[in-house]
Parts: C-alpha cells; structure tokens; sequence
C-alpha cells in the first residue's frame, strides 16, 4: 500500500463562494475533520475552525437556501462546526474523481493556505489507483506533490521526523523501560549505552517529547489563561 499527500488550490481562491463568506467575517477554517455524502446529494462536513460565535452565526445567515443546518461546538478559539449543505460543482466534482478511484482519504484535510483555501490531501491506495487519482485532480485544479512513499501507519510517520539521533535516544529509553510505569530507569541508565551525558539524554528527551506531543494535543485555546493563572 502507499501513500500520497499533495495540496490542491482551487484558482479562484476557494472550492465554495462561501469561504470567502467565512473569510470576511473572520471565520477561519482549520480541517475538515469528516465529510459525509448523504442520498439526497447533500454533505455533511465537519470543520474546526477559529472564530467567535456570533461570526459564524452571522456568516451562515448570508449562507442563503445552500445551507440545509449546522451546529458548533466548544469553547474560545477553536471549536467544531458541522455544516449540512449542497456544495458547489467545484466540490462534487473532486469528490466524484475520489469515488471513481480504489483510494482511502485519510482525515482530517489541513487548510495550509486559509487566503487562498490551499487543502492537503492525504491518500492510501494501490499506487496505479493513486497515480491515476491525482492525473484526473490535476485536470481539474492546481495539484503541489508532496510526498509519495510506502505506507506507515501516522505514529511511524511521526517517528520518522524525528533525527537519527533522537530516534536512537527514543528508541534505547523505550527499550530499557523509561516510560514503564512504575519507571525502570534514569537518564544516566539511558546515557550509558548511549555514549553520552545523563544532561544530554534528557535534553534529547524532552525535545522529543514536545515534537511529538505538540502534533498529537489539539490546541484548547486556553493555554494563555492557564498561564496566566500560575
């Protein structure tokens, strides 16, 4: 199995008029974290975005008669924001390219340009399906490649940006019960085979930790408060 990532940006700046609707009103829109295609031809998509209340409230009452309901939830800053919709021809037609081949869409879809509505795509599937997907998705919008390998499953891929050295620290921490609970060993445990200071295996651990982590916790949009509460 492989996997492809690439971008797609539509030309006129967005997939639907209404993200320039969003835009205005300071709606900015995150992910997509889940689209359903209902019988009737409608979708149901589910966004995190970031933006008050009363903007999205008053985003989607310019929405007109293409939004059939929508709902959010959480708190300040980010929240979740389900849309129930007919989408523009732009939209169906790159779904109806993703249904007619053999691919998997793995969620969720990153907004990497919020101007412009630049989308990342990532996709599983036999290569040939994916080469043929993304020929027929570049005739019908912009496509930027950006990675096409052997399938991993996301913590490997995580595992995999890390450097050769951190991936040896990790690695022997792991191994030696580091992150057993109750826990096995010290740094200077983990330093001896390592051929390094007790200091450097735990600076090596803690920068560790803070890129994987700060990939796997969603941001809360309260951490200036709690901060501030210390």
């Amino acid at each position: 199995m492989r996997f492809a990532s690439y971008v797609i940006t539509p030309n006129r700046g967005y997939f639907d008029p209404g993200e320039e609707v969003f835009r205005d009103h300071g709606v900015i829109l995150r992910t997509i974290e889940d689209i359903s295609i209902l019988t009737d031809g409608s979708f149901v998509a589910l966004y995190e975005v970031s933006a008050d209340e009363a903007d999205i409230h008053e985003s989607m009452s310019q929405a007109g008669e293409k939004v059939i309901g929508y709902d959010t939830a959480g708190g300040e800053g980010t929240r979740r924001l389900q849309v129930h919709y007919y989408p523009s021809d732009a939209i169906r037609s790159l779904f109806d390219i993703h249904r007619s081949h053999a691919t998997h869409l793995e969620y969720p879809l990153e907004f990497v340009r919020t101007d412009t509505s630049s989308l990342r795509i990532s996709l599983l599937g036999p290569e040939s399906e994916l080469q043929d997907q993304i020929t027929a998705t570049r005739e019908a919008i912009d496509v930027t490649i950006e990675q096409v390998s052997s399938y991993e499953p996301a913590a490997s891929r995580e595992f995999g940006t890390l450097t050769e050295r951190q991936r040896e620290v990790l690695r022997t921490a792991v191994e030696k019960g580091y992150y057993d609970v109750p826990r096995k060993v010290t740094y200077e445990d983990i330093a001896a085979g390592l051929d390094c200071s007790a200091g450097a295996v735990g600076q090596h651990l803690r920068r560790i930790e803070s890129e994987l982590l700060t990939g796997v916790v969603p941001e809360t949009g309260v951490g200036a408060d709690a901060d501030g509460a210390n």
